[in-house]
């Protein structure tokens, strides 16, 4: 039982770090404007892969997935990508408050349930 009590605290500090950006309802995919000149969006989940388009600031895109360090994103005009989770720190979520996202509290609890 204490393990899972661990276990929904640190999803419940997962969804408060993580903020406003996850409370789209189910069915709706999370939308964050970008509010820093740019976010390079590339090809694929790595460094390493392209940057193939260029989002600019107050552009909307919605998150549409994640893969460990990365968000897959949907901007309005429809391009598809991937973005550095780092970047969401220069986004701000519907209601103009800056986006914050603390990957350690999804490491720790990923490292719990594998124990």
């Amino acid at each position: 039982m204490n393990i899972l009590k661990k276990h929904v605290a640190a999803l419940l500090t997962l969804a408060i770090s993580v903020g406003a950006v996850f409370h789209a309802n189910a069915e709706e995919a999370p939308q964050v404007r970008v509010d820093s000149d740019f976010i390079n969006i590339h090809l694929g989940p790595g460094k390493e892969t392209p940057v193939f388009y260029v989002a600019e600031k107050d552009e909307w895109i919605e998150l549409t997935n994640r893969r460990t360090g990365w968000f897959k994103v949907k901007t309005e005009a429809g391009v598809e990508g991937w973005i550095d989770e780092s970047e969401l720190k220069f986004t701000l979520d519907e209601n103009g408050n800056r986006v914050t996202y603390n990957p350690s509290v999804v490491k720790e609890f990923i490292t719990s349930l594998s124990k």
